[in-house]
């Protein structure tokens, strides 16, 4: 039955840590896209490989220099301190800036990808990190890798189908797939489902790839 391949797959994850669905309140490759957008046509001389978090009355940006790169949609204003959380949530899990030794300082680590004629596409990170998992340390990535999974399984099903899944450390629910549907559509994980296809095809396929990559 498909549902009990689907729990099967999602079941491999069921003990290990820090694999749960995160619910985000933005868009995952919208974060990428606009930090690359920022930093990319910043000139040369405020292109440091350094930035950092600038606190402004418990509001906060992100800034290159003394240039704002904070990758939100309206980037003038200044953010809430779980907004720039989640921004550097993303970005550091996608090994695109990693944590520096001073504190709310932070590396770009690969410049060459975040130059002006570069076609910077997220969903190609997104694959390499599936094909590369093991190359990507921070936290969070395994609640983004896992809430996309999710997101991609429960498209083979009905909404009114149910998965139990790990929604906290401790907890485990029963989410219908319409409730996964609607955040992966609110976070930006459906950006990223086509990706899933490096696995396989059919479920047998995913579910076998699935287990000899974390097994």
């Amino acid at each position: 039955m498909k549902l009990n391949k689907i729990q099967d797959i999602i079941n491999i994850f069921s003990e290990k840590d820090n694999f749960i669905f995160w619910k985000m309140g933005t868009k995952i490759a919208s974060i990428m896209d606009n930090f690359y957008l920022y930093y990319s046509k910043l000139p040369d001389k405020y292109k440091s490989t350094n930035i950092q978090i600038e606190n402004q009355n418990e509001k906060f940006l992100l800034k290159c220099v003394d240039q704002n790169i904070t990758p939100s949609s309206s980037r003038n204003e200044p953010v809430s301190k779980s907004a720039i959380r989640q921004y550097i949530d993303v970005l550091c899990s996608f090994n695109i800036i990693v944590e520096s030794n001073i504190k709310f300082n932070y590396i770009v680590l690969n410049r060459s990808t975040l130059k002006y004629d570069y076609e910077f596409i997220p969903s190609d990170i997104f694959l390499d990190l599936l094909k590369n998992f093991e190359n990507y340390q921070y936290p969070q990535v395994k609640k983004i890798f896992y809430s996309a999974l999710v997101s991609f399984l429960a498209t083979f099903l009905n909404d009114m189908d149910f998965l139990f899944i790990n929604t906290s450390k401790k907890q485990k629910e029963y989410i219908s797939c319409k409730e996964i549907k609607r955040q992966s559509k609110k976070t930006g994980y459906d950006y990223f489902l086509d990706c899933f296809k490096f696995y396989g095809n059919n479920l047998d396929d995913i579910h076998e790839n699935i287990i000899r990559k974390f097994a």
